[in-house]
């Protein structure tokens, strides 16, 4: 029988193994190809994700801990390239065309994209470092993400609470599906709404009901129905994710070679922290082991805090580009005429107070 030592050997390893594949974004070869040629990633991501599935479920056959190891390794393997070549082939046009698009359709597709001044995506070379590194995007980008992934580990070990007030198998199994269905909720309600409001405000709103369980798991001597509670909205950290992820989409949309970096870099140096972060502020066992976290659930409300904090930095510093952008064509449209009005793109509207 593996012991928990083990297990947490398991996840360094996944770990590990997600900062290797994530570095590159999996589908960014086929960012290059034209509008009517078949992409790879089109077919190359949902395979990782059927994969990915299929090791999971072998998981619950293994017999010791050097067959789990290998599925870790291969889920870690698979899943890495999914999220962020996901998020990325969503945030540009590049797929070929769909049965249920017309020609006027992809016409006014195309014009929209000039008039938003987007451009085809172009090689990943060294110029595309220089430049990114170059912006203050990469950096808040990263820091963001980094902090997700710390402020974040604790939220799906609610199964080692219940273990150690004596709760049955079943009910350990069963009670924390309530975080992952809240989770799943938050997630599509959240970006949903962050479609139509503000995102700052979405952002605000899911990062106090994390902030209030925090504190709670803190001061942990609290009725056991409030434990409960608290557990169950730490669920709600499920939409601030998506939400970040299409805000890259939104800040980083006119180069869509930094926006690959920048994705790539966010899950890379986050899961480099998750590989030797856990160790030091999430131990399994000692005085300040799980499900306590004397130490690790303070430092998981800094890092709440500062998601909250950079995000916002990043809605002001975006909005602080696009007023100079904008003032800088209304003094080139007033230095030359055209006999065409300019045209006016309106800001997106997750963006916008």
């Amino acid at each position: 029988m593996s012991s928990g030592k083990d297990g947490r050997h398991g996840h360094t390893l996944l770990g590990l193994i997600k900062e290797i594949f994530n570095w590159y974004p999996s589908n960014y070869p086929a960012a290059e190809r034209n509008f009517r040629e078949v992409s790879s990633a089109r077919w190359l991501l949902p395979a990782l994700e059927v994969l990915w599935g299929l090791c999971t479920f072998a998981q619950s056959r293994v017999t010791n801990v050097h067959q789990l190891y290998a599925c870790r390794f291969l889920i870690g393997m698979l899943e890495a390239p999914v999220f962020a070549g996901t998020h990325f082939i969503l945030g540009i046009p590049d797929s070929p065309k769909p049965f249920y698009f017309t020609d006027e359709d992809i016409k006014l597709a195309k014009k929209r994209l000039d008039r938003a001044k987007i451009r085809k995506p172009g090689k990943l070379g060294l110029d595309v470092f220089k430049r990114s590194l170059k912006r203050w995007h990469i950096w808040v980008f990263v820091f963001c993400y980094i902090c997700m992934i710390i402020c974040g580990y604790p939220d799906s070990y609610m199964n080692l609470w219940l273990k150690e007030e004596e709760y049955s198998v079943v009910q350990i199994n069963r009670l924390p599906t309530v975080t992952y269905a809240i989770n799943i909720v938050a997630s599509w309600l959240g970006t949903t709404l962050a479609a139509i409001y503000p995102s700052w405000t979405i952002y605000t709103g899911a990062t106090a009901s994390l902030v209030f369980s925090t504190i709670c798991m803190i001061v942990w001597t609290i009725p056991t129905a409030l434990k409960f509670v608290a557990y169950y909205v730490l669920g709600m950290s499920g939409c601030l994710s998506p939400i970040l992820y299409s805000t890259v989409n939104t800040v980083v949309k006119g180069d869509s070679e930094e926006r690959a970096l920048i994705m790539g870099s966010m899950m890379t140096f986050g899961y480099s922290f998750n590989i030797w972060v856990p160790l030091l502020l999430f131990p399994t066992v000692g005085p300040n082991g799980a499900p306590r976290w004397r130490i690790g659930w303070p430092v998981s409300l800094v890092f709440r805090l500062l998601l909250w904090a950079g995000f916002i930095l990043v809605l002001l510093l975006y909005r602080r580009d696009s007023k100079r952008s904008n003032d800088d064509s209304t003094q080139e449209t007033e230095s030359y005429s055209t006999e065409e009005p300019p045209v006016v793109v309106q800001s997106e509207a997750h963006i916008k107070e």
